[in-house]
């Protein structure tokens, strides 16, 4: 039977208007169910309706079923073209389908790792509710965990994206639930990846190397203490070749191997023989007691825990079991932002203005009382696995409490202080980057610090929460400064203009790269104004209780680096001095500490940490 002429009769407009409305009209999930249909009609409907002939209906298709304000934001106008969303949507609708079949894809995780950078909402119900990526991932580290040990020193970027997706798709409830053979697997991926975390990246640039990028190559030779770098590649995304850093594995299993350890906390009873310590630090002091009050631990028992992965929609189902889309949290994407930047702009050192780079670092992060843990090797074992005589699955684990007050300071100018050399002659990264001998005064508003091989000194302001200026008056009015922080809404960064809403479809579309010389790519965004970030504190309250610290630190403005020195006060010279160095994630700051007793470029006593913020201010 030939098609009624009515068919014929209608414009693409009106093909691709049926179209869209078929499938927002059903269930949120999954590909439109309705399209396969619609192609078969006819050959004239198929012409109007196929990717290859109607990238507008697919990008419309793209919009509906995933969030689209990440992207805004990152990218621009050339990556956000009808074609390119289109092909994106079946990149992903393909990715998806192969996960659910059980089919292992690496490319796959790189889409389900970018779509959840890029999640507030409707990405994550597609990957857990639709492609089942818990369970593609439970079932990959099933299968990896029964390969030779070695495998996870020779394919480390494997577990790079299905640890930090394992972290991204977890809870305290999820992992309750879980299976026990399951976490059991887990952890023994997360071991090896804390225990010799010297052995894999912990950030995306020598930490011996304070100023990036460089002018030329740079043989560090082994004058480095952060590990490797971590690997790229080039992949497909929204249509455009894209190089890409893989995220450091080391950080997302130092989160996952702590969150399943306040859980095992959860469980254990609050420690007994803490009921004959006093009971306060006021009652301590009046005693002439060292080390914890009861209070002390009561709060690292049951109150000091890691920032978790908040989900940012729920399925909301009606009577006839159909799905709403969701309601995106106020965080959502935004938490990734940084996290993005390093991965597409941080992979090569000699390049710093790269099309894409946004902010690495939102200001005054840091400003604010810290509590968490760090994570011990055992020290015999750990020597041992150094010098090769055991295998790192026998390095036992030990979590001691972490507690810093710290104050974040902006030199507003451009005097500011020195990069400490190391005498190995590379940035001194064991001294947090600053000079050695240097004096620092403290004022009401700001720090003054001398730089004794200079002569300078120079004024660092005190960074202040909860204030729009963020900083003294006298200080806006001598540098000219209207501050605006880096989380401005609107004028934060100049976001890409996708068109309204739209749909998607999922037939056959070329699938070559839109580089378009007829899009400029630059991603804009606020300069702050700050010509380098120092950072002072101390372990305060409760965390004088393991040891009374003070605390200096630099914060690397290539890609957010953060570096901590943990100084023990005068009495207690003996517990000697430590570096703690990483990144935020969300409001958790986490990577690697050190000793600083063994020179640079070899391997000390080192273990992962994890500190989360606990006020706003």
């Amino acid at each position: 039977m030939l098609p009624s002429p009515f068919v014929y009769n209608l414009t693409l407009d009106h093909w691709e208007s049926i179209a869209f409305h078929l499938a927002a009209s059903e269930r949120v999930l999954g590909p439109p169910l309705g399209l396969p249909s619609l192609l078969l009609t006819s050959r004239h409907v198929y012409a109007n309706t196929c990717a290859k002939k109607n990238a507008r209906l697919y990008a419309r298709y793209f919009r509906l079923k995933f969030d689209c304000s990440a992207p805004r934001r990152r990218l621009t106008d050339g990556w956000a073209t009808d074609r390119c969303l289109a092909t994106e949507l079946i990149k992903r609708f393909t990715a998806m389908r192969r996960m659910r079949d059980h089919v292992f894809n690496m490319d796959d995780l790189w889409t389900s790792y970018l779509m959840m950078l890029e999640n507030d909402g409707k990405n994550e119900l597609h990957l857990l509710n639709w492609a089942n990526l818990k369970r593609h991932l439970a079932t990959l580290i099933i299968a990896r965990v029964h390969v030779p040990p070695q495998v996870i020193d020779t394919d480390p970027t494997l577990y790079a994206l299905s640890i930090w997706l394992i972290w991204m798709t977890s809870s305290r409830e999820t992992l309750k639930t879980e299976y026990p053979e399951i976490i059991n697997h887990l952890s023994r991926v997360l071991h090896p990846l804390i225990a010799t975390g010297y052995m894999h990246p912990s950030s995306y640039a020598p930490d011996t190397c304070f100023q990036l990028p460089l002018c030329g190559p740079l043989d560090f030779g082994n004058r480095d203490c952060s590990g490797p770098r971590p690997p790229k590649t080039q992949i497909v995304h929204y249509s455009h070749a894209l190089t890409i850093a893989y995220p450091l594995a080391t950080e997302a299993a130092t989160l996952l191997w702590v969150l399943q350890a306040e859980l095992r906390q959860d469980e254990q009873s609050f420690p007994r023989e803490a009921h004959s310590f006093p009971h306060n630090r006021e009652i301590g002091n009046a005693t002439d007691w060292i080390g914890p009050t009861f209070e002390d631990i009561h709060d690292f028992h049951y109150h000091v825990r890691v920032n978790e992965p908040s989900r940012t929609s729920t399925i909301v189902h009606t009577s006839e079991g159909d799905s709403h889309s969701p309601e995106p949290s106020v965080e959502g994407s935004r938490r990734y932002d940084e996290d993005w930047t390093r991965l597409v702009a941080c992979h090569d050192l000699q390049l710093g203005d790269m099309a894409l780079r946004g902010p690495v670092y939102q200001v005054g992060s840091l400003h604010g009382r810290w509590a968490g843990r760090f994570v011990e090797p055992h020290f015999d074992a750990h020597m041992n696995v150094l010098l090769g005589r055991r295998p790192s699955h026998h390095v036992s684990l030990f979590q001691k409490p972490l507690y810093w007050t710290l104050r974040e300071h902006h030199c507003l100018n451009s005097e500011t202080l020195s990069i400490g050399m190391h005498d190995s002659g590379v940035d001194d990264i064991l001294n947090a980057w600053w000079p050695r001998g240097y004096t620092l005064e403290p004022l009401e508003d700001a720090i003054l610090v001398h730089d004794p091989y200079t002569g300078q000194v120079s004024r660092y302001d005190t960074f202040i929460p909860g204030d729009s200026a963020h900083y003294s008056k006298q200080s806006c009015d001598e540098f000219g400064k209207d501050w605006i922080s880096s989380n401005a809404d609107a004028k934060e960064i100049s976001a890409i203009s996708l068109p309204e809403p739209g749909a998607a479809a999922l037939d056959a579309i070329d699938a070559n790269i839109d580089d378009d010389d007829e899009y400029a790519d630059y991603v804009e965004h606020l300069s702050s104004g700050i010509s380098d970030i120092l950072v002072t504190g101390e372990t305060g309250s409760p965390g004088d209780a393991w040891g009374h610290y003070q605390v200096v630190g630099r914060v690397r403005p290539w890609d957010g680096f953060i570096v901590l020195l943990q100084i023990p006060d005068s009495t207690a010279s003996h517990l000697g001095q430590w570096i703690f160095k990483g990144y935020i994630h969300d409001r958790n700051l986490v990577g690697r500490w050190r000793e600083t007793s063994t020179s640079v470029g070899i391997v000390g006593l080192e273990g992962s940490f994890v500190v989360t913020r606990r006020d706003n201010s």
